[in-house]
């Protein structure tokens, strides 16, 4: 498999429920799992091949864990998918959260198949509609950029895209600025948001917005990709400690 989501269900450890702010510490406990030359590889400078969050639902906890290659699946998810932990314990808060079960959730066996997904449906999307569970934010110039752009949200996503797909590359720039200028974001209800980190204080957003998509069905067809690679890749900064955790929640034709 290749893009593929892992949903584990958490209990209260005591009286106290796993907050949206730990994610860098599931981050943590997920890291003490990976050993040898791929615990190395994860810590190298660049993007990383996978993302996770924790979403509160109705009363209950969801730690969604998603990865964005083979390698990624093979030693992050599939070991958690084949051997759920009993306990997720953060030592740094004295911890041990109990797993009340977990499941797979979307996948996709290769980029190709989300491609041709997209390619091959009968109507193009019209309007794309994004609801961020954790906070988003952007870093441009030094500075980060706390409300959503067709630009960043974009950018974000097709870097990520291009560190990781196997087959089909996006790094045409003429079509990159071509589909910025065929989005336009036409609704939103947001919350400013802090994201805590070892210390830093990262200031973000929350909550939903739109997407008009105008132009040719190609272009439809591509923001429609790149929204569904959200579910997987996050967007913004900082997706594999927490932040950016985004769903496509409605593809409108």
């Amino acid at each position: 498999m290749m893009l593929a989501e892992l949903n584990i269900y958490l209990e209260p450890s005591g009286d106290q429920w796993p907050a949206v702010s730990m994610g860098s510490l599931f981050h943590g406990w997920l890291m003490q799992r990976v050993t040898g030359y791929y615990a190395k590889k994860l810590h190298q400078p660049g993007p990383k091949p996978f993302s996770q969050h924790l979403e509160v639902k109705r009363g209950e906890v969801i730690w969604h864990i998603s990865t964005l290659n083979e390698e990624a699946f093979s030693h992050l998810l599939k070991p958690l998918a084949d051997n759920t932990p009993r306990f997720v314990e953060l030592e740094a808060k004295g911890r041990a959260f109990p797993v009340k079960g977990s499941e797979m959730g979307k996948v996709y066996a290769s980029y190709k198949d989300l491609t041709d997904g997209c390619y091959l449906a009968q109507d193009p999307a019209r309007r794309l509609v994004f609801f961020a569970t954790t906070p988003v934010a952007f870093r441009s110039n030094r500075e980060y950029q706390i409300f959503p752009s067709e630009f960043h949200i974009m950018q974000s996503l097709v870097n990520r895209w291009n560190a990781f797909a196997d087959a089909v590359s996006l790094d045409d720039e003429e079509a990159f600025r071509a589909l910025v200028a065929a989005l336009r974001i036409t609704r939103y209800r947001l919350e400013s948001k802090t994201y805590h980190i070892e210390g830093i204080r990262i200031p973000g957003f929350t909550g939903r917005w739109e997407m008009s998509i105008k132009g040719p069905e190609a272009l439809r067809r591509l923001a429609t990709m790149l929204g569904m690679y959200a579910d997987f890749a996050g967007i913004g900064i900082k997706t594999a400690l927490g932040m950016g955790g985004v769903k496509l929640e409605e593809i409108v034709v």
